[in-house]
């Protein structure tokens, strides 16, 4: 059996000590260099800043789980917490995020992206927090909401359904609180399909694509406008090429202001475009580049296109996709990353930092997912 030289464990004990205090004086050194970068990030975040976030990246980081929401029918509660890859810095990691998803708007006086939900309230996220916002007044809750925001009169419109009569109803958000508007009979009637609704520049007013079938007998959708008093009939009505009225199913509108026209979009492949008061149909299932599994839509103005997030819940082997319509139609994007398969989430378009901002859903187990991505026409990053 061999023994150290004493010597030898002299100078083994004189080189640790050394070690440890190079190693000291290595993590001194880099605290100093980077305490000017956090105490400015600290006094001053800009979550609009480009270049701030170029220096400081947000990457994903572990999934954490466990939490379960006594209002979603037990379902797990998923959230992923992003971490900065400088230090594990993260100056987007908001304390409270929205316990589901809801419907998205973007606030352009304000610069913020609205979410409202029935059980998630009212929200606002500025591109880097969320954050609840408890109003006064709670809008009456049904499962038939649609959310969008009038840009003439700087309020969110709420547009749903009552469950018992059918009858359709409004709340306006004006950023302090909810009010519920006086309207005049009659207006768009609903109850088992949903209503779609679009802020439209041309009149200023409120595009609402609602489902007749208590005034006009007939069950089909119809158009009407909305200026912040009452309903107004544009009597344009949706029919197929073989002339008869169309039931759909969850449709989504979108204003193309490159084009000033409306695109609603359904999931059963029909895509149509609103233009000098009535609808034309542009694609429908049998094209090839029409699109039939989606879960909201959102207009990039900054790039003149529509984005689609395709979640093939159930499907197995089919990886989700990033479309995107121009005239040419409906389109693939060569994106490498995405949020992953997910469904009921919710998506609109923030015009100020020019990107699309997804939140939550569920995944394909159920589980609620309460994690924030953003895509600006290359590739999706988790906030």
């Amino acid at each position: 059996m061999h023994s150290l030289n004493p010597r030898n464990n002299l100078y083994l004990s004189i080189y640790v000590m050394l070690l440890f205090f190079l190693v000291a004086c290595r993590n001194s050194q880099i605290e100093e260099d980077l305490s000017p970068t956090l105490e400015s990030a600290e006094t001053s975040p800009s979550p609009h800043d480009n270049q701030l976030e170029e220096i400081l990246p947000v990457t994903p980081s572990a999934t954490q789980s466990g939490n379960v929401d006594s209002e979603s029918n037990g379902s797990e509660v998923i959230q992923t917490i992003p971490t900065s890859s400088l230090g594990g810095v993260d100056l987007c990691k908001s304390e409270a995020y929205p316990p589901l998803s809801g419907d998205m708007v973007y606030d352009s006086k304000r610069h913020v992206i609205l979410l409202y939900g029935n059980i998630a309230g009212t929200w606002e996220y500025d591109g880097c927090t969320w954050q609840e916002i408890n109003t006064p007044t709670i809008p009456e809750q049904s499962p038939f909401l649609s959310l969008t925001y009038d840009e003439s009169r700087s309020v969110a419109v709420l547009f749903g359904f009552r469950t018992m009569s059918g009858k359709p109803f409004i709340w306006e958000y004006d950023s302090q609180d909810w009010h519920l508007k006086e309207l005049n009979e009659p207006g768009p009637a609903g109850e088992q399909f949903l209503p779609a609704i679009s802020y439209f520049p041309e009149v200023e007013g409120v595009f609402i694509l609602g489902f007749c079938w208590d005034i006009c007998k007939e069950n089909f959708y119809t158009t009407w406008f909305y200026d912040g008093t009452q309903w107004y009939d544009t009597e344009a009505t949706l029919f197929n090429p073989e002339g008869q009225p169309i039931k759909l199913l969850k449709p989504q509108l979108v204003y193309d202001s490159n084009r000033e026209v409306m695109i609603l979009q359904t999931t059963w492949g029909w895509t149509y475009e609103f233009k000098d008061g009535e609808w034309h149909t542009i694609l429908t299932p049998e094209d090839e580049n029409s699109l039939r599994v989606f879960d909201q839509i959102a207009f990039d103005s900054q790039r003149g296109v529509i984005v689609a997030y395709e979640t093939p819940v159930g499907k197995s082997g089919v990886l989700p996709q990033t479309w995107e319509f121009t005239e040419a139609g409906w389109q693939i994007a060569n994106v490498e990353s995405s949020p992953g398969v997910r469904t009921l989430f919710s998506m609109a378009y923030d015009k100020e930092r020019g990107v699309v901002v997804l939140f939550g859903g569920r995944d394909i187990d159920g589980n609620i997912l309460i994690d924030t991505w953003e895509y600006d026409g290359t590739v999706w990053i988790q906030r």
